[in-house]
């Protein structure tokens, strides 16, 4: 398997229609991806950025904008790739801020579909996508097999709560699964909520697959909140230092918490 270049390059980044990590030299790199056409039939580009260590280590994986009014997890993803370029010391970290461009044009929750028959879609319930399905279906289907699946040992999916309500920094974290219990402690979070999973979460399928996965929401939707998107940002450090990757110190936690 290969990383796929189309002939097009945009504002300096090569647009790619599939993704290898595993085959990619050291150092940075800055994608597009090609998730979709619109009804111009103009591609659907996705930033991706890319950091390899020269030193074999696992591959980390940050995402945001599952949903598009979510701004402090999108801007919580692009202040951890912008704090970590050139910083990376094993593996790779790969940040995918703006998974729903739809909603984010829009500046809604759900995707938005240019069929105007159709209505819009919660994303995180159709995951992994059918390649024979709906646009929502077909996005997914595309985003997971050609970006997602096969680039992530473990992952940190960003999320904010519904737009109008009050919410602290909390993490959905599987407790069956050690890996994931960790990273939602190395988030230092405010609430660790013990989640066995849904069905067409993302969250769910990463770790149904093999791959650690939590789901942070940085507190509230429609907004910006620098404090939730600092410690956030903390938190994916704490992780990456616990996994090797980053040569740092882990914050430690300021007042104990109770995990229910």
């Amino acid at each position: 398997m290969k990383t796929v270049k189309t002939q097009d390059t945009l504002q300096g980044r090569s647009v790619i229609s599939r993704l290898f990590v595993d085959d990619l030299p050291i150092g940075e790199h800055q994608f597009w991806f090609q998730v979709a056409t619109s009804a111009l039939a103009q591609s659907q580009l996705i930033p991706v950025t890319v950091y390899k260590a020269t030193q074999d280590g696992p591959k980390a994986m940050v995402t945001a904008g599952v949903h598009g009014d979510e701004l402090n997890g999108i801007l919580t993803a692009q202040q951890v790739s912008r704090d970590l370029a050139g910083k990376i010391t094993s593996g790779s970290l790969i940040v995918i801020p703006t998974i729903n461009l739809s909603g984010i044009n829009a500046g809604t929750r759900d995707f938005v579909s240019a069929d105007p028959d159709a209505s819009p879609c919660n994303l995180n319930r159709f995951f992994p996508g059918k390649e024979d399905g709906d646009a929502a279906n077909r996005y997914l289907h595309c985003l997971w097999h050609h970006l997602l699946k096969d680039n992530a040992d473990f992952t940190v999916d960003l999320h904010t709560q519904t737009r109008g309500a009050t919410y602290p920094l909390y993490v959905f974290s599987d407790f069956r699964l050690q890996p994931t219990l960790d990273m939602a402690r190395m988030m230092d979070p405010d609430c660790i909520l013990n989640d066995p999973g849904d069905e067409g979460v993302l969250e769910t399928v990463w770790n149904q697959h093999g791959v650690p996965c939590i789901t942070v929401e940085v507190g509230t939707g429609k907004v910006t909140e620098k404090n939730y998107i600092e410690r956030a940002v903390r938190g994916i450090k704490n992780i990456l230092t616990f996994n090797k990757m980053l040569d740092d110190s882990i914050t430690a936690p300021k007042y104990e918490r109770t995990v229910h």
